[in-house]
């Protein structure tokens, strides 16, 4: 992530597998689309227990183009504080969570987090 210091992210956490992930991914995509023009705001998931093929594929099918990462071990969902996919985490241009969200989210609901915490922040 520290190649996208100076602008909010979007660090979404799922799997393949999990029902609730696959909802919600239309909704990363509108996100991101949205945002792609004025490129304030970047996605970057997180795969868990997922080989890279079934993650690959995922993508393939369903849309989206931004970076995701393989967590090959639980460290780094520990190093978050994941407790299950999916969770979503709204990291400022300075590199703190602004916000979290557990469970599936809604480009709605991102968009106002990100609007509240840049009136915050």
């Amino acid at each position: 992530l520290d190649d996208q210091r100076g602008r909010w992210v979007v660090v979404n956490f799922f799997s393949t597998t999990c029902v609730p992930c696959v909802r919600e991914h239309p909704e990363l995509v509108a996100f991101a689309d949205a945002h792609r023009a004025v490129d304030d705001v970047r996605v970057v998931s997180v795969a868990f227990d997922d080989r890279a093929s079934a993650v690959e594929a995922f993508f393939r099918e369903r849309g989206g183009d931004w970076p995701v990462l393989a967590a090959t071990t639980g460290r780094i969902a520990v190093d978050w504080g994941v407790v299950a996919v999916p969770e979503s985490y709204l990291v400022a241009p300075s590199g703190y969570v602004a916000a979290k969200v557990a469970g599936g989210v809604e480009r709605a609901d991102l968009e106002s987090l990100l609007s509240r915490a840049g009136a915050e922040g």
